[in-house]
């Protein structure tokens, strides 16, 4: 396994971090699980495609599952699940790069939670839509 990403991540956080999460070891050659490490810690990771740097797809991964997501221009979205954890770490990808982040709830296992405290534009969205529904069905049956 790797890394100790410039001194922050040492193998005592990683270890923390599997406890926490529930994360299995898988194949320490996989370039991913690392990085899932590293989002983990910092919340926050841009991996970015270079031609002389062979960066392979999350879905190459067993850690990752297709997804959707928040439309940015995106190629792809990826999600890597937990154990003990109802978030997620989020990878999309772009032409030039992955911008991995952690989500607090797994829309897989909470979408509402999801679309309020991780998405919260499209909850904002879908709330004025239930809304308006329930607004047009009190007014249909009304009559």
């Amino acid at each position: 396994m790797c890394c100790n990403f410039d001194g922050h991540l040492t193998k005592e956080k990683i270890d923390k971090i599997k406890r926490d999460y529930g994360i299995m070891t898988m194949d320490s050659s996989d370039y991913w699980e690392p990085m899932i490490y590293k989002t983990l810690h910092e919340k926050k990771v841009v991996v970015k495609k270079n031609s002389y740097d062979d960066v392979p797809s999350p879905g190459d991964s067993p850690l990752f599952k297709r997804s959707v997501g928040e439309l940015k221009g995106q190629i792809a979205d990826w999600r890597a699940t937990f154990t003990n954890d109802p978030g997620c770490v989020h990878a999309v990808e772009f032409k030039d790069r992955f911008e991995l982040h952690y989500d607090r709830f797994d829309p897989a296992k909470r979408p509402i939670q999801h679309l309020i405290f991780d998405s919260p534009a499209y909850g904002v969205l879908a709330a004025a839509g239930a809304i308006a529904t329930f607004a047009l069905i009190k007014t249909i049956f009304k009559k």
